[in-house]
């Protein structure tokens, strides 16, 4: 019975001295802060296949297919986006396979959005009017064509490494290419390398790639630019 009073005692004690501001409150919980679920790191989201998914080969031809995708953060396998319009996955981070976004009907008529997308297979851009890849970092297997395209400013901040060649050409707006960070073009026995910049009228510069290190085949570059 003494003890319980003295506990008692001295808890009202301390209630008293905190009301009284005479001690600080007691430290919140450390976990407290994760019970709120908004505060949670993002999911990295779903590994999908195409034979769960309910977009047949992954071929997406709106943004409504698109968004039965927006739970997925990996598609395994070829992945094609072929639409007019708008089209935006903010949460893919990879794809395994190849990656082709190309407009219908011949004409540069495709806007696509993957601001989160670090690594894809074989890359083909063409008939495209704008383009986010701000977060690609690594094109891990085969090429990467930019042809035929309406968008003034291709940004690849972040590329460091394509496994096979670097093809961009026939894009007449082109005036901007960002590339600061690639290092590398060709790795694999079976890739050859090459780098290719031509036949971009409006391109006047290519000092975003001044700390490419190694292209394992060959180099192919004219244009009214400086090198």
């Amino acid at each position: 019975m003494k003890l319980f009073t003295s506990c008692y005692l001295a808890a009202a004690l301390l209630t008293s001295a905190v009301q009284a501001g005479k001690l600080p409150p007691p430290l919140e919980s450390p976990h407290k802060q994760w019970t709120d679920q908004s505060s949670l790191p993002p999911p990295d989201g779903q590994v999908c296949n195409s034979k769960t998914s309910t977009i047949n080969n992954f071929r997406i031809l709106s943004q409504s297919d698109a968004d039965a995708l927006s739970s997925c953060g990996t598609l395994e396998g070829d992945v094609t986006i072929s639409a007019g319009g708008t089209i935006n996955l903010p949460n893919l981070l990879s794809v395994s396979g190849a990656l082709n976004l190309t407009g219908i009907g011949g004409g540069s008529i495709l806007s696509v959005g993957l601001p989160a997308l670090k690594t894809t297979g074989n890359l083909t851009v063409q008939f495209v009017y704008s383009l986010t890849l701000t977060a690609l970092k690594n094109i891990t297997v085969g090429d990467f064509v930019v042809r035929n395209n309406t968008f003034t400013k291709l940004a690849l901040p972040k590329l460091e490494h394509v496994d096979g060649s670097v093809a961009i050409y026939d894009n007449a707006d082109l005036k901007n290419l960002q590339m600061s960070d690639l290092e590398s073009i060709g790795g694999s026995a079976a890739s050859s390398g090459n780098l290719t910049i031509q036949d971009n009228p409006s391109l006047t510069t290519l000092t975003s790639i001044n700390d490419l290190n190694t292209v394992k085949g060959n180099i192919s570059l004219s244009g009214p630019f400086q090198t």
